[in-house]
């Protein structure tokens, strides 16, 4: 027997590729073929078998690795077994991995999947930007030329990845909007900055008034900001006295910020 949700990934697999034009025929794949659920044995599984390997990467798309090598280069097992989990791309054979139809299955479900891809599909800017619309961090896996594209960097800031500023490249660190569209996510991310920017009013206020422990990579305090910092600092050092638990403590133990606000 296998669960009602597995019976409905693999209806929703087998859909999907026949969709692309294949000829699997569902009720057939249904009939004849007994699934595992995920985390059951999988020992009864014919890995040389295209409906029984179809049917267990609808349920659990890394079970690709146990599959055949003849399996693992075909184009619907694969593309099921990503839709399922992108990072299952991984155990496709080469030609799949290199398959852009493939990774945009696999980026779609997964942007860690990105990083398991060819460098010249890191180079697709299509990708990218369904990889950093997920989760800004994706950067890190990009190519150099894209980590220097202000759309996509711009989007995975947007995103939430405030830290992607970490892998741009120098030009866009030195971007003003770009640089105020981090920081006002992450005041942290004024540490991935240009230096000019770190000493730039209009940047660390952004970054001070979203996370006053960006103060630690503010060349210098920004006009207007010191009654706010010795505010933040007060209150913080009191919550500490108090014993909440949500004080920070980084900058309640700091006293050097303190001398530097001073000053």
């Amino acid at each position: 027997m296998w669960s009602s949700n597995a019976k409905e990934r693999v209806r929703y697999s087998v859909r999907k590729l026949k969709d692309r034009g294949t000829s699997l025929d569902l009720e057939l794949v249904c009939k004849h073929v007994q699934v595992p659920a995920k985390g059951a044995d999988v020992g009864r599984v014919d890995w040389q078998d295209k409906w029984e390997v179809l049917r267990a990467v609808a349920v659990d798309g890394l079970l690709l690795q146990n599959a055949c090598a003849r399996l693992q280069g075909n184009k619907d097992v694969v593309l099921a077994a990503v839709e399922q989990n992108g990072t299952a791309i991984k155990h496709a054979s080469l030609p799949l991995q290199q398959d852009r139809d493939v990774a945009l299955a696999a980026v779609a479900q997964s942007w860690r999947a990105l990083g398991s891809l060819p460098q010249a599909l890191r180079d697709d800017k299509a990708l990218a930007l369904l990889a950093v619309a997920q989760d800004g961090n994706a950067c890190a896996a990009l190519s150099h030329r894209l980590c220097g594209d202000r759309d996509v960097l711009q989007l995975a800031v947007t995103c939430g990845g405030a830290f992607a500023l970490k892998f741009a490249t120098q030009a866009l660190k030195a971007d003003k909007l770009l640089v105020l569209a981090a920081v006002r996510v992450d005041g942290l991310a004024l540490e991935h900055a240009a230096k000019a920017l770190q000493a730039d009013d209009d940047v660390c206020r952004a970054a001070l008034d979203q996370n006053p422990a960006a103060r630690a990579f503010c060349a210098k305090a920004p006009s207007g900001t010191g009654r706010r910092l010795l505010e933040s600092l007060f209150d913080t050092v009191a919550n500490q006295i108090s014993g909440d638990p949500n004080a920070d403590p980084v900058v309640a133990n700091d006293g050097m910020t303190l001398q530097q606000v001073l000053t």
